[in-house]
């Protein structure tokens, strides 16, 4: 607005319609430019100021080739500054087009390591629990090991004591078998339960029927069951010689 009014009044001067220029609002905005414009020396300044006000009330006026020619001066030395304001305006656009593009992309790349961080932070709490889990069911399964193990631990100790006694009734047994063999095997003995019991003898019982007898008790009380004991019976009630000491060891 102040450059194109300073090209009215440039024209209006130059046409010599000053007059009819002053009666405008666009000469108090050239007055105003006059007067405050820092590119103007003192003398200049006077001469428009001097020009403006004489057009008006009649008086002497200095010649207008002077005034045009300052106007101009200031009018070119306003389209420059005009021109520098805008491009160093463009330039501070541009710069500022540039420093958004690089903020915005700067903004993705910080919103998408904060999405990777977050979905990061939120496996590795799901993993957290997992492990906890995980960890609760570790320790109750060593637990429950720990006790089978006592558990365990406790039933050998009772099999083994089982065990040494089954040993030892065994061993009690096969002693009062070998007795028995013997008493059975003795002729003094067969002798003796003739005359002790001469009313139940209805036939001549001999060694042999004895020893078949018992060894048809020893197999009824087996149930029929072949055992290595009663194999070792059966050999000696046979008459045949039999050793106990390895079993009795």
């Amino acid at each position: 607005a102040n450059i194109e009014a300073m090209g009215n009044a440039i024209t209006a001067i130059s046409k010599g319609m000053t007059g009819s220029f002053l009666q405008t609002p666009t000469a108090s905005v050239v007055n105003r430019l006059v007067a405050n414009s820092p590119d103007l020396t003192f003398a200049e300044r006077d001469q428009v100021q001097s020009y403006l006000q004489a057009q008006s009330t009649g008086g002497y006026a200095p010649a207008s080739g002077q005034i045009v020619g300052i106007l101009k001066q200031m009018k070119e030395t306003m389209e420059k500054n005009l021109a520098e304001l805008t491009a160093q305006e463009s330039d501070a656009v541009a710069s500022f087009s540039a420093m958004k593009s690089a903020k915005q992309k700067e903004i993705a790349a910080a919103t998408a390591s904060i999405e990777e961080k977050t979905q990061q932070a939120g496996d590795l709490a799901v993993r957290i629990v997992q492990l906890k889990d995980d960890k609760k069911d570790t320790a109750d399964s060593l637990a429950a090991d720990t006790g089978y193990h006592a558990e365990l631990e406790k039933s050998c100790k009772e099999q083994v004591v089982e065990y040494d006694e089954i040993v030892k009734s065994r061993s009690e047994e096969l002693v009062a078998i070998s007795d028995t063999i013997k008493v059975l095997n003795d002729d003094d003995a067969l002798e003796l339960f003739k005359k002790a019991m001469p009313a139940l003898v209805q036939v001549e019982v001999s060694q042999r029927e004895l020893q078949r007898k018992a060894l048809d008790v020893l197999r009824k009380y087996s149930h029929g069951k072949a055992t290595p004991v009663l194999d070792l019976v059966a050999v000696a009630l046979h008459g045949k010689k039999a050793n106990f000491d390895k079993v009795l060891k």
